[in-house]
């Protein structure tokens, strides 16, 4: 598959564009909750916190990995971020006009 990745560097997520290998369809949007991309020297970086969204091309949203953020015992003020980021997310793509 193609993907056509976004990082940001003030927000809380990046998304990946994924388009099919074989008819370059679009399947969806893979979306990460990270801590702010760190771009620098041609190399990006962030770390991420285990919750994702998936949107598929018809715009059909699904929340991931809940389990997994968890898991990773984080403090409440980066959990409220990761929240704020999650639907920061949310709100683009109910806006957001994805082809049927």
């Amino acid at each position: 598959d193609r993907f056509v990745e976004t990082f940001y560097t003030a927000k809380w997520s990046n998304i990946f564009e994924i388009y099919d290998r074989d008819d370059d369809a679009l399947k969806g949007w893979y979306c990460n909750i990270t801590k702010p991309a760190v771009i620098e020297d041609g190399h990006v970086s962030y770390v991420d916190l285990a919750l994702d969204l998936w949107v598929s091309a018809n715009g059909r949203r699904t929340v991931l990995d809940e389990d997994e953020l968890e898991e990773l015992g984080l403090d409440e003020e980066t959990k409220q971020k990761v929240f704020a980021g999650l639907g920061e997310l949310e709100e683009y793509f109910e806006t957001k006009n994805p082809p049927l």
